[in-house]
């Protein structure tokens, strides 16, 4: 009887941790560890983050994205005006270069979601389907981290999930 439930237990992890795939393919294109942050009941927006590699000869541009999480999905950066931060939207999408990597991150470019259906919680995974001038689309799933996380540890999303690591009040996006 121990065996059958111990078996069950370890079949369940596996289902669960090969559930959240952190790398998706679409031609020269490697996405890999997208992820989110949780959000409460009363944030109509979230953000998803994710690193694109280029293997290819030929630059790309994630021109757009678009989720069944939220009524509308944009791209952004952060740029400093003066002395304050701001985002602003990426009207011509997200160039990647040929044989080059581009991080959506904190404080940088990254995914809104605009008009959140739901809120995000932490160990829930985020579909989002990414169109890309060359390559197509694909979705990927990103998974949602602590509110204040920057992000996963390393490249594999299947290990612990982190802590709220935020020093202050201030939410980057």
């Amino acid at each position: 009887m121990f065996l059958k439930i111990l078996f069950s237990f370890i079949m369940i992890a596996f289902i669960h941790s090969s559930a959240v795939a952190s790398e998706f393919q679409l031609g020269n294109l490697t996405i890999s560890d997208p992820w989110s942050r949780a959000t409460s009941s009363h944030q109509m927006s979230g953000v998803v983050y994710l690193r694109i590699l280029n293997s290819g000869n030929q630059t790309d541009r994630l021109i757009k994205a678009v989720s069944i999480h939220s009524e509308k999905v944009t791209l952004h950066d952060m740029i400093l005006d003066g002395d304050i931060m701001k985002m602003q939207s990426i009207k011509n999408g997200v160039e990647i270069p040929a044989n080059s990597e581009v991080e959506l991150k904190p404080g940088a470019k990254h995914i809104m979601l605009m008009g959140l259906k739901r809120r995000l919680d932490r160990g829930q995974t985020v579909s989002v389907t990414l169109h890309f001038q060359h390559a197509g689309m694909t979705e990927i799933k990103a998974l949602v981290f602590d509110a204040g996380s920057r992000g996963p540890k390393g490249k594999n999303l299947k290990g612990n999930m982190p802590g709220n690591n935020s020093k202050n009040g201030h939410k980057s996006h």
